[in-house]
């Protein structure tokens, strides 16, 4: 299991545990006929969304070929309540 803290905007610090992978299944785009190698799942791992966190949730997600929606899920699930990307 990894914690992580991350300072938050408020000052305080912002802690969850990270000790899961999850896979994100994208969906079919309307006209597809069956799921190709360009929709594989997504495997998102802890080591992976920390990388994404120095750049904006949307660059990240479209990083991960997810959409901001799901990314956000996932963050949901991992205890991350605010994107901690700011701007600098």
């Amino acid at each position: 299991v990894k914690q992580l803290t991350l300072l938050s905007r408020g000052g305080q610090d912002a802690r969850f545990t990270m000790e899961k992978d999850f896979t994100i299944f994208p969906r079919r785009k309307a006209g597809e006929a069956k799921r190709g190698a360009d929709n594989a799942p997504v495997i998102v791992t802890p080591a992976l969304l920390e990388q994404c966190f120095d750049m904006p949730l949307i660059v990240a997600a479209t990083k991960l070929g997810i959409c901001a929606t799901a990314l956000k899920k996932v963050c949901r699930k991992l205890g991350v309540t605010k994107w901690p990307y700011k701007r600098g």
